[in-house]
């Protein structure tokens, strides 16, 4: 009889072992769960990451394929198409003003939002076919010939010498004409002293662009200064043609308001062409998870 109480004791388990097993199987639990959910979050990461990348592409996609960013008043509002959808990104602010960048207004699809930001580049290179040149301005000055024999023209105007001076020239734009008027006016001296005034141009209208072209003539070891003062509220695009095959060392300095530089080369392409700088952000609840950058030309 005692034996038989003795082999059904051996048969049950203790408080003490049921304590220990459960401990030892929370120890083993824990960890698995934690690898389960980890392994769940990881996969969903790679799920909103590629899905941050489709949408991200599609919009540099889109912007390629429009035909031109900006108006006469700027930047403009631009759509395009993911899945059958139609949207649009309308312009929200104003980042930087030289060289011009804005910011789209935020666009939500679904869970993300969409950030973009398009701007200028500056001294980009636009190039353009010699019989084709679609650079609009309403001041075209041409630099010529080299040291000593170095002239000038603005314009319909006659040549005026700029030899013996430092190698460049100061251009001042006003908002207003000489005699504060309505329209615009552009100086051109050969230093910044008051007594050197090359050209003193009045004009009616002005779209902001100003065309500095060196012709085949033109010759110099030195680097020339082209001394830019914009004293009107916009920004001014300054396009400097050079010839095609000759290597012109210039600089453009920027001494006051905003402008644009670019650099105009003779070319194959039947048009001439802006260079922007794109990014897209793509972000879900309140966190950046992609980033792409991409330079588009127009």
């Amino acid at each position: 009889m005692l034996m038989l109480l003795m082999k059904n004791k051996k048969k049950g388990m203790t408080l003490l072992e049921v304590i220990i097993s459960i401990a030892i199987l929370g120890i083993i639990i824990v960890p698995m769960s934690n690898m389960i959910l980890t392994s769940v979050k990881t996969n969903k990461r790679g799920e909103d990451k590629q899905q941050a990348v489709y949408l991200a592409q599609q919009v540099l996609e889109a912007f390629k394929n429009v035909s031109t960013f900006e108006d006469n008043n700027g930047f403009t509002a631009q759509s395009f198409s993911l899945n059958g959808n139609a949207y649009s990104l309308s312009v929200g602010s104003t980042i930087n003003t030289d060289p011009l960048t804005v910011r789209f207004s935020d666009l939500t699809i679904g869970d993300y939002t969409l950030r973009v930001t398009l701007g200028r580049m500056q001294n980009a290179n636009i190039y353009n076919n010699s019989a084709t040149n679609n650079i609009t301005a309403d001041y075209k000055i041409i630099v010529s010939g080299h040291n000593d024999t170095r002239t000038i023209k603005l314009n319909n105007s006659t040549q005026s010498s700029i030899s013996g001076t430092p190698n460049g020239i100061f251009m001042y734009l006003k908002g207003t004409k000489s005699d504060d008027s309505p329209g615009h006016n552009l100086l051109i001296k050969k230093n910044d002293s008051d007594s050197n005034v090359l050209f003193n141009l009045d004009s009616d209208t002005f779209n902001n662009n100003i065309s500095l072209s060196f012709d085949d003539s033109y010759e110099d070891t030195n680097q020339f200064f082209i001394n830019v003062y914009n004293n009107t509220t916009d920004n001014i695009n300054i396009y400097v043609n050079t010839p095609n095959g000759k290597n012109i060392n210039y600089v453009v300095n920027n001494e006051s308001g905003t402008i644009s530089t670019y650099n105009v080369v003779t070319g194959d392409s039947a048009v001439f062409s802006k260079n922007y700088n794109a990014r897209v952000e793509v972000i879900k609840d309140s966190a950046t998870i992609y980033t792409v950058n991409s330079n588009i030309s127009k």
